[in-house]
Formats: structure tokens, C-alpha cells, sequence
């Protein structure tokens, strides 16, 4: 017997838009609440308001699935992903908060980041000043490639752009932000000299 958890995102999704199958979301909502969650976090949503984004995505996954159309090339975690950031950026834009980090964002992820740009330093705060004073369309591209493992092509879909362009935002991000880290790393060694 199949099992709804055996399903992949595409039928989940079809089922649910089709059927208004409720174990299918169930297992969606099983499948994606934490990473939405995390993303809303890591694009600076406070822990609340990051509750209410993913909140929010839920419903309009439940009430929007039947706009969904594989045919039309965004697959189901693309589609959701989609929803998922504007209703951040959504969020944000009603909370009229700067678009940064908290300091709620779990550290220990930082690292995926450090290794992209090779940067010799060990401070997790740099990592987050780094990202925070990037462009937020620069910050959104490298927190769906690196933190929630999206390809070009899906991050393109999300933000309604090419995989060309996706690749030269995250090539400007990470300049930028390996340029932000080491003028932070010069300021540190001037201040303990």
C-alpha cells in the first residue's frame, strides 16, 4: 500500500490542490514548516513573526494549491519556496523592520557560508554583520542557494528571474560579502593591537 508519506512533493501538492486531500498537506505541512520556519529566521524575522510567515504560508499553501501546474516548470518545493519568501518579504514590509539578522539565528549554520568564501575567521557575529549589510536580494539568493540548498533554477523561479542572473547576484553577495568580512577583520586586528 501507498502511503501519503511516500509521496513525493509533486503528488502531495496535485493532491491537495485536485482532491482538497488533507493527509497530503498534512505531510507538506510536516515536510516544510521547519525549513520556511528557518528561512524566515535566517532573512531576519523575529521568532513570532517568523511563526506567522510560516503560518501564513500554510494557509495559502492550503487555499492556493489548485493554482499549482507542474506543466507550467516550477515543481512543488520551488512553488512552495516561492510562497514561502514573499510572504517573508510580505512580512517584513508590514512589520517595516530592517531587513537583517536577529540575533536568534541559529549560529552553528553559520558555517556553510564560511566556507564559501574562504574567510579566515572564526567570529559567528562577523558571519551575521556580513549578511546583514549585504542587499537583501544579494542576502535572499545566498540564504535559499547555501542555508536551504536550492539550485539556481529553483532560486530563479522564487524571485522571477534567470539561472544566469541568480548566478551573478550570488557571485556579487559573495563578494560583498567577503569584502564586508575582511574590512570587519581589519577593524578587529586595529582595535587589539
Amino acid at each position: 500500500e501507498n502511503t501519503h508519506e511516500q509521496w513525493d512533493d509533486n503528488t502531495l501538492l496535485k493532491s491537495v490542490g485536485q482532491k482538497q486531500d488533507k493527509k497530503a498537506f498534512h505531510v507538506l505541512c510536516e515536510r516544510y514548516e521547519r525549513p520556511i520556519y528557518n528561512m524566515a529566521l535566517r532573512m531576519g524575522l523575529c521568532t513570532q513573526d517568523a511563526e506567522d510567515a510560516t503560518q501564513n504560508l500554510l494557509i495559502k499553501l492550503w487555499q492556493k494549491a489548485d493554482k499549482w501546474d507542474l506543466k507550467k516548470g516550477a515543481s512543488a518545493k520551488t512553488w512552495i519556496y516561492h510562497i514561502g519568501y514573499n510572504v517573508i518579504i510580505d512580512q517584513h514590509r508590514k512589520q517595516k523592520r530592517f531587513f537583517g539578522l536577529v540575533s536568534n539565528t541559529p549560529i552553528e549554520e553559520t558555517h556553510v557560508i564560511d566556507k564559501t568564501v574562504k574567510a579566515s575567521y572564526a567570529d559567528k557575529d562577523m558571519v551575521k554583520k556580513g549578511l546583514k549589510n549585504i542587499p537583501e536580494r544579494q542576502r535572499s539568493a545566498l540564504i535559499l542557494f547555501y542555508y536551504q540548498g536550492l539550485s539556481t533554477k529553483e532560486i530563479a523561479q522564487i524571485q522571477n528571474t534567470t539561472p544566469k542572473a541568480i548566478e551573478r547576484l550570488l557571485s556579487r553577495a559573495r563578494d560583498n560579502f567577503k569584502q564586508y568580512i575582511q574590512k570587519l577583520e581589519v577593524q578587529h586586528a586595529t582595535a587589539h593591537r
